[in-house]
C-alpha cells in the first residue's frame, strides 16, 4: 500500500510531508475579476508636470499637461493652481474643473 496516487491524501495522512516542504493548500483570499484600477493625481501635484510652450509659439498659449500620456486617468481637486494651464485627462472631478477655470485655464476631456 502506498497511501494513494499522486496528491491524494495531502490533507489527511500525507500532511506531514506538506508541512515539512512548506506547501500551503486550500484557497487563499478572493480575486475580483472585474476590478478597475484608476491612477489619480491631485491639482497640487501638477506644478512639477507643467511644460512651458516654446518661444516660437504665441505668448497667449497656455502650457499643456496631458495626463493620459503620463499614465493618469483622473484628476482630483485637492490643492490649487497659481497660474492658468490646459489639462487633458479622461476623468476629472467637479472641484478640479472649477479650480482650473477659476485660474483661467482650460480642461479637455479625453475618451
Amino acid at each position: 500500500m502506498r497511501g494513494g496516487r499522486g496528491r491524494a491524501g495531502q490533507l489527511t495522512h500525507k500532511r506531514t510531508k506538506l508541512i515539512a516542504e512548506g506547501i500551503e493548500t486550500g484557497k487563499h483570499g478572493f480575486v475580483s475579476h472585474s476590478k478597475r484600477t484608476v491612477r489619480a493625481i491631485n491639482l497640487r501635484d501638477l506644478a512639477g508636470l507643467i511644460v512651458e510652450p516654446s518661444e516660437a509659439k504665441s505668448k497667449d498659449e497656455l502650457p499643456v499637461v496631458d495626463l493620459s500620456k503620463l499614465g493618469y486617468s483622473k484628476l482630483l481637486g485637492q490643492g490649487g493652481l497659481s497660474r492658468p494651464i490646459e489639462v487633458r485627462v479622461a476623468g476629472i472631478s467637479k472641484s478640479a474643473v472649477e479650480k482650473i477655470k477659476a485660474a483661467g485655464g482650460k480642461v479637455q476631456r479625453l475618451k
